[in-house]
């Protein structure tokens, strides 16, 4: 037997400067940030993500699904 399930999950991650480094909060530009979102959220989202699959497919009395952990892709070599 076959069995189709889709499922969504919207995870909101929120980073900030501690209270104590707001000295840094000026020094940090927009695309700087936005590129440290970018590349960081997955990494940071994941194992919620990985956790959530399994909770859900157990609360569904299906055998759990468990979701592999996410690896840093190695950096290409440069010159």
């Amino acid at each position: 037997m076959s069995l189709g399930l889709t499922s969504g999950r919207l995870f909101l991650l929120q980073y900030r400067v501690p209270e104590d480094r707001q000295d840094l909060a000026g020094a940090l530009d927009r695309e700087a940030v936005g590129a440290f979102a970018h590349f960081n959220s997955a990494f940071n989202a994941w194992p919620y993500w990985r956790e959530y699959v399994q909770s859900m497919t157990q609360r569904l009395g299906l055998p759990p699904v468990t979701i592999p952990i996410l690896r840093v892709p190695k950096p290409a070599r440069c010159c």
